[in-house]
């Protein structure tokens, strides 16, 4: 239990340098998994790709049970593949997809799809595809 406590310790101290941020500077700095995660998600919507995800990476190691789990495992990999460190996304988008149900799936599924079309696989693209639409049913906000 102490080497988890020390590998978050040190996720966190490596996002606060990143960051420009230290903890004994700024008493009010919010280290929790909710904080770590909006942050890493608000990072990737400006655009701001290595702070999302040292976000992120830092949020995961802060995960307790499986729906942080998993919500932290969309975002990485989400980040990551528009990061376009392929590699890097596959481990994340298939682990969110396995723990995933229902529109999260479809979601997850997409993702996949999305890097099997980027690694140039448009044969496992297509099937993700069929997956995420399947999953979807009617939502339109999935819609392909």
């Amino acid at each position: 239990m102490r080497w988890l406590a020390c590998v978050r310790l040190i996720c966190l101290f490596v996002l606060c340098l990143r960051a420009g941020a230290c903890l004994a500077a700024d008493a009010s700095f919010d280290v929790s998994f909710d904080t770590l995660l909006a942050r890493g998600a608000a990072e990737r919507e400006q655009g701001n790709l290595t702070l999302a995800i040292d976000a992120l990476r830092a949020a995961q190691a802060l995960a307790v049970g499986d729906v942080q789990r998993r919500q932290a495992a969309t975002e990485l990999g989400a980040s990551l593949l528009q990061a376009r460190r392929l590699e890097q996304a596959d481990a994340p988008l298939h682990a969110a997809y396995a723990m995933a149900q229902g529109q999260d799936r479809a979601r997850a599924a997409l993702a996949l799809g999305n890097l099997a079309q980027l690694r140039k696989q448009p044969d496992a693209a297509r099937q993700a595809y069929a997956e995420a639409e399947r999953l979807a049913g009617g939502d339109a906000g999935l819609a392909l």
